[in-house]
């Protein structure tokens, strides 16, 4: 069976929701630096979070930012 599209909630991000995202992501990496990481996972994990916490509702670039360096510090040993 199909899940009908009217009973799921509509996910989608307008302008300045994306500006929002990439603000929390940009710092998120810089924030990180370079470290003894592969750097397109940590990239790919910290977008991954923000995206998600975006589409989940969450318009607070620094409570993305901050939620994004903390799941990739907690999780570093599956990116390192």
């Amino acid at each position: 069976m199909v899940p009908s599209l009217t009973s799921e909630r509509a996910r989608f991000l307008d302008p300045d929701d994306l500006r929002t995202a990439v603000q929390a992501f940009e710092s998120a990496v810089a924030t990180l630096g370079r470290g003894s990481f592969d750097p397109c996972t940590v990239r790919y994990e910290l977008a991954r979070f923000i995206i998600e916490r975006s589409l989940d509702g969450e318009r607070d670039a620094e409570r993305l930012h901050t939620g994004a360096v903390e799941y990739a510090r907690l999780s570093a040993w599956k990116i390192a």
